[in-house]
């Protein structure tokens, strides 16, 4: 699940340089009592949101003392564990997490927001979503200078 801006952007340095409410709400309602995986610095930046479950992935050495936060040293560890009890994971940031897993996909939920700001981490530079191909795509207008909610799924998939 990401967010990017019309020119790409999906963060300047820790942050996301904007807050679009619409776009919120559908994150909140898509990630609610679901697990999310995430780098350490985009878990620094959001923190831990109520009623959600972490796999951190960092090669820092970063711990947590959180219980509904699980630390691991890459992404195929996570990927891994998570299986065990899930078949369910929302992907949530940042560049380097959406650049690894999203040839793993089964879904893309992608907003544009309507806005061109400066950043340093770019959708576009992390990730190559085609359209076409592989998957079929789900548009719908979205509310709150959201410009278009992208649902991506595999070819003749509901």
């Amino acid at each position: 699940m990401a967010a990017k801006a019309k020119n790409g952007v999906i963060g300047c340095g820790p942050d996301i340089p904007w807050s679009a409410k619409g776009e919120q709400l559908l994150f909140k309602a898509l990630t609610y009592n679901q697990w999310l995986l995430v780098g350490r610095k985009t878990f620094e930046s959001m923190g831990a949101l109520p009623n959600r479950k972490y796999a951190v992935v960092t090669r820092s050495g970063w711990t947590s003392n959180d219980d509904n936060v699980v630390v691991f040293q890459s992404i195929e560890e996570a990927m891994d564990r998570l299986a065990e009890f899930t078949g369910h994971v929302i992907v949530s940031g940042g560049g380097e997490i959406y650049r690894e897993t999203l040839p793993m996909a089964s879904t893309l939920h992608l907003s544009t927001i309507d806005i061109e700001p400066e950043g340093d981490v770019f959708f576009r530079h992390c990730c190559k979503v085609s359209d076409e191909a592989a998957f079929c795509l789900i548009q719908r207008p979205y509310i709150s200078k959201t410009l278009l909610t992208r649902r991506i799924s595999p070819r003749g998939s509901p």
